[in-house]
């Protein structure tokens, strides 16, 4: 377990403990004909509005954008289609939540608070403090700022700086309060809960503990070396989960997640289990529905238990808005209403919902244009700790630590390109790009792949697991041959990624470990493990792998593959 306090950031956009969403009456819809989108209102789904040749953004408080031939994006109000807000373009720009919303004309330009009308109010620049580096979207009249000083702060609405800049660590305002916290030379955290005035309510009292960043239904939900529990707003521990429950998510509608060595189930807010923990994975979708993974296929529950559908859909999403869900079943996306049921019998190619625009996550502005691969960067995941119960980017913890903490210019590159070039080997398996994994691995490469069995033991005590593993050492070019040979097998290969981890050798310049959780699906196989890859920078032209190696998530049904035997750069000796 860390001798520190981590913190896992999960952004919501509202106050109450059952959330008010934001006020989306429109989704962007791709006909399952063509590649041209449209948008669907919400309050009559039938009723969808003009033909775009660009995907639109999802309409939030009538105001919705639209990118140009170059990218650029054009601000347009629902009530008018034919003519954008204003003429200004933006290379992004956010959703308005509130009267106010933060813009960007160009790459490397300042940030800019707009209005609803897209003028200039502010420009958001504070030289005392340094450059703004980034900002989240406001969330209860602040928004959070971090600065070239790296420090974190508040402004508000106005464009005023509200808490100076002053915090290492800093989370958005979610019931009235935030959460914030000072290192001192050893790194050591004091965390402190602050109201919106920036003055100390009370200091969090917890060592050698995992804090969640922000509170959710009067709960704030941190785990120590032996249990979850959540914290109320006096800084007192309000529940002790079970020594059952492995982790747990925040609360949402009185419900939580929790995982136990069976599955993922739902407690309430006393603790007790009201939906049994044998799901692969669930989500809380309202105050009367949830969603329930098991066998790779999703269904709908209330949070009673009363599974209302088969498991029949390939994805249930966690957008929930006025009783309706998204759901896919192949290739097929459509609307159901509280029952499962389809509203219609038109079919779309996709429904876009954006986590953002319901807040699921928070919206980061930057003040360099991110990258592809690290545009979802949440700026206070300082810790390495990724729940995958929580729908999280995978890449964001190691993507802030690039921004966060003082690396070196080759350190923070080396960095960028494991995280671009791991996106690009999960497509690789997805699209079944061969080329591209041939031209990873060095010559000589190490490489260990791995498979579950499921087989009954013949002979031997009945108390022998069911599920066993088997190992093969290949070198390149079978591994290679290998793939080529499960790409013709199957027609379609997703790949998931969770808990991501880069390690550089702590005495050998250029040589990264890169540690992340994989789930592995196919038309004829899927496990789920541990993916191993040991990369060398020393040929900085041409980045190779010279290890790869997988594991399985459990040992047996029911028993977890402890954390220090999961490979990592200590592992291996290299020259």
């Amino acid at each position: 377990m860390n001798r520190f306090i981590c913190l896992c950031l999960l952004l919501y956009m509202f106050v109450a403990c059952t959330k008010k969403q934001a006020t989306i009456s429109y989704l962007p819809v791709q006909n399952d004909q063509t590649s041209s989108w449209s948008l669907l209102n919400l309050s009559n789904t039938k009723a969808k509005t003009k033909i775009f040749k660009r995907q639109p953004s999802p309409v939030v408080n009538n105001l919705f954008t639209i990118p140009d031939t170059a990218g650029l994006l054009q601000l347009y109000n629902i009530n008018n289609l034919d003519t954008p807000v204003c003429t200004n373009k933006f290379s992004q720009i956010g959703y308005f939540f509130e009267e106010v919303t933060f813009a960007q004309q160009k790459a490397e330009t300042p940030l800019l608070l707009i209005d609803k009308k897209g003028n200039t109010i502010k420009t958001i620049e504070y030289p005392e403090y340094g450059k703004i580096l980034m900002a989240h979207n406001f969330k209860e009249g602040l928004a959070l700022i971090y600065t070239e000083n790296k420090k974190y702060g508040y402004i508000n609405t106005k464009g005023d700086v509200i808490i100076k800049p002053y915090y290492d660590y800093a989370y958005d305002f979610s019931e009235g309060v935030a959460i914030v916290g000072i290192a001192n030379t050893n790194n050591q955290i004091s965390y402190s809960v602050i109201n919106r005035k920036g003055a100390i309510l009370f200091n969090i009292q917890l060592q050698n503990s995992r804090l969640n960043g922000t509170y959710s239904c009067d709960r704030l939900l941190y785990k120590n070396q032996h249990r979850c529990a959540y914290l109320d707003k006096h800084g007192n521990t309000a529940l002790f989960l079970s020594k059952d429950i492995i982790e747990a998510s925040e609360f949402k509608h009185n419900t939580a997640l929790a995982l136990t060595a069976q599955g993922i189930g739902f407690i309430a807010k006393d603790g007790k289990i009201t939906i049994p923990c044998q799901y692969e994975q669930g989500r809380i979708l309202s105050s009367q529905r949830a969603a329930i993974k098991k066998n790779g296929k999703w269904g709908l529950t209330d949070l009673n238990g009363k599974q209302l559908t088969n498991l029949i859909y390939d994805d249930i999403s966690e957008y929930y808005h006025n009783n309706l869900a998204i759901a896919r079943i192949g290739n097929i996306t459509f609307m159901i209403d509280k029952q499962g049921q389809a509203i219609d019998t038109i079919h779309y190619k996709s429904i876009t919902h954006d986590p953002i625009a319901i807040g699921k996550r928070a919206q980061v502005f930057t003040y360099y244009a991110p990258q592809e691969s690290t545009k979802d960067v949440i700026p206070e995941e300082k810790a390495a700790n990724q729940n995958f119960i929580y729908a999280n980017n995978p890449f964001s913890l190691a993507a802030q630590k690039i921004i966060s903490e003082q690396l070196s210019d080759v350190d923070s590159q080396n960095r960028k390109i494991i995280i671009e070039y791991m996106e690009k080997f999960r497509n690789a398996y997805i699209t079944k790009d061969i080329d591209f994994l041939e031209q990873l691995f060095s010559e000589d490469a190490l490489i260990i792949v791995g498979k579950v069995i499921k087989k009954a033991p013949e002979h031997g005590p009945r108390y022998l697991s069911s599920e066993q593993i088997i190992y093969n050492l290949k070198n390149k070019r079978e591994y290679i041959n290998r793939l080529k040979a499960v790409f013709k097998a199957n027609k379609k290969i997703q790949i998931n990624f969770s808990r991501f981890q880069i390690k550089k050798h702590p005495t050998i310049s250029g040589i990264y470990g890169a540690t992340v959780r994989q789930g592995y699906t196919s038309d004829l196989y899927s496990d789920e493990g541990y993916l191993f890859l040991l990369w060398d920078f020393r040929n900085v032209q041409a980045p190779q792998i010279h290890v790869r190696t997988w594991q399985p998530t459990l040992l047996d049904n029911n028993t977890p593959l402890p954390e220090q035997e999961i490979f990592s750069i200590r592992n291996f000796n290299i020259e």
